[in-house]
């Protein structure tokens, strides 16, 4: 699924929360290698859900809807 793809789905399915995966980890295709979670995360606002974003191997808590998380990339 690519970016676009993945606000939309978020909508269409009406997700309290978006926790992309298989992202901005290597350079595997032939746009800069952070260019997914760039795109996602300009689109937040317009989500009506929440976006998770976490850094690789940081810990995700689902139930707090309070965690925060630093723009890593």
């Amino acid at each position: 699924m690519l970016p676009d793809e993945w606000a939309v789905a978020t909508r269409d399915l009406k997700a309290k929360t978006l926790l992309p995966v298989y992202h901005s980890k290597f350079a595997l295709a032939n746009h800069p290698w952070d260019e997914p979670l760039e795109v996602l995360y300009s689109q937040k606002e317009s989500l009506g859900s929440r976006l998770l974003y976490p850094m690789i191997g940081e810990k995700v808590f689902l139930k707090n809807e309070n965690q925060e998380f630093t723009r890593w990339w």
